[in-house]
């Protein structure tokens, strides 16, 4: 038997879209008005004095406004617009509630609730929207990045630097723009493994790339060149586990090419990540389906985060560190 969620006032005051107009939309839309609620309207394919557009133009004004809760009437519409309702709600972080016909069926991304004994599914948050999982998660970034800066790096860091010094010109660090959360960029740390080059911001290392040095292809091989991020996990951009920050130019470029590649940004970009520990690493631009599977991986993350998954992939990172990799180089 189904267990309803009650809907309280508090949460009432929301900018609101109507998709499909019904019976029961048209109640919420009374109901949810009288709190003062700022409802944008109906769309709807058929002509009614509340309906301000047909089922299209709702969703385009929906992509171009910013709207904190949908209601959508499945009867009205079709399951390709509840379908697209799904994606660009969930990227978005926007409250979707569909209210559902006498076929309904949904999947665990869903919840009953009842508002003034309407019922509707409400699409549920992702783990890391969950204040106490994102208390969590940064509870342990900082214990477990000061544990690798005190008993790695500050040995490490010293004798790593002196290498890169010897090996040719330029800084210890090679520090460079990436998307964190919510595309916001930030200085991304890294130990520098190529001699300096007007590329390096555009160019991704390639397997053979005479840009690397001696010791760079050794740090880069046993992914030591990624060890000062966790200075970056220490000042909250990133975090240990997470999808990996790409260039500014990779992610304007894929997420062209890529449909919800950008859904990967909803959390902190990672040291490590599930697509790496998977295989799903090194080089991209020769390869648009690796890094669709990394993006596919990233969603699959993001949607099933728990603390037991972080753990796990940093075990798989550790020990992966002392075998050969094959998209390394």
């Amino acid at each position: 038997m189904l267990q309803y969620t009650q809907i309280n006032s508090k949460k009432t005051l929301l900018i609101t879209l109507y998709i499909g107009l019904s019976t029961e939309s048209r109640h919420l839309y009374e109901f949810f008005n009288g709190k003062n609620n700022q409802g944008v309207g109906f769309f709807d394919e058929r002509n009614n004095p509340l309906v301000i557009g047909d089922v299209n133009s709702g969703i385009l004004f929906l992509k171009e406004n910013k709207i904190e809760r949908v209601i959508c009437s499945e009867s009205k519409v079709t399951k390709s617009t509840i379908n697209e309702l799904i994606e660009i709600c969930d990227t978005g972080n926007i409250e979707l509630l569909i209210i559902p016909d006498n076929n309904s069926s949904y999947s665990k991304n869903f919840v009953p609730v009842s508002i003034k004994s309407i019922i509707a599914f409400q699409l549920v948050k992702r783990p890391l929207d969950l204040k106490i999982n994102k208390w969590i998660k940064r509870c342990f970034d900082i214990f477990f990045s000061s544990l690798v800066i005190l008993t790695v790096l500050s040995w490490l860091y010293p004798l790593i630097a002196v290498l890169i010094k010897f090996s040719s010109k330029g800084p210890v660090l090679f520090i460079q723009k990436r998307n964190g959360l919510y595309n916001k960029e930030f200085n991304c740390y890294k130990f520098r493994t190529m001699i300096v080059n007007d590329l390096a911001d555009e160019q991704q290392a390639q397997r053979g790339d005479n840009r690397i040095t001696t010791i760079g292809k050794i740090l880069r091989k046993t992914s030591l060149d990624e060890l000062p991020q966790f200075f970056n996990v220490l000042k909250g951009d990133m975090s240990v586990v997470g999808p990996r920050p790409h260039m500014i130019k990779h992610n304007e470029d894929y997420s062209e090419l890529i449909g919800n590649y950008n859904y990967r940004n909803l959390v902190k970009p990672g040291i490590t990540g599930l697509a790496q520990v998977l295989g799903y690493r090194g080089e991209t631009e020769s390869s648009i389906y690796l890094m669709k599977m990394r993006v596919r991986t990233d969603r699959f993350y993001i949607q099933n985060w728990n603390f037991g998954l972080d753990i796990k992939i940093i075990f798989k990172t550790v020990s992966e560190v002392f075998l050969p990799k094959t998209h390394t180089f």
